[in-house]
């Protein structure tokens, strides 16, 4: 049976967006390690499922098993990159619109007015 779906890396790829968003929106300003949670939070929640399934011989996050004949490398590696398309996901979001609110990311360039937060420098505090 096929418990690695070619679905998950998409999946967690917008999940790691969506997160970033959450994380960039409401959450930064409070403390900055709430993404640190929110990507254990949904990564844990794929491998729980990703387990349920393996050991009840249940569908995985509501997709019907296919027996297939995978190699076992490739039902260990692809799990583990989990983490990995979660941050490149969330990476690429904050690559684009920045990570703080006084960070702009690329989309700042091509903005008419400048929405990012003041900061204060290192030099002068």
């Amino acid at each position: 049976m096929s418990l690695v779906s070619p679905v998950d890396a998409p999946v967690l790829f917008g999940c790691g967006m969506i997160a970033a968003v959450i994380y960039r929106r409401w959450l930064a300003s409070r403390n900055e390690d709430w993404f640190l949670f929110l990507g254990m939070l949904v990564v844990g929640a794929f491998w729980v499922s990703l387990f349920v399934g393996a050991v009840g011989n249940l569908p995985v996050r509501g997709i019907l098993p296919v027996v297939t004949t995978e190699s076992l490398l490739l039902a260990v590696c692809f799990p583990l990159a989990y983490p990995f398309w979660f941050w490149i996901g969330a990476w690429a979001l904050f690559l684009l619109f920045g990570r703080q609110p006084e960070q702009g990311g690329v989309y700042w360039l091509y903005r008419i007015e400048d929405r990012t937060e003041d900061f204060e420098s290192s030099w002068e505090s």
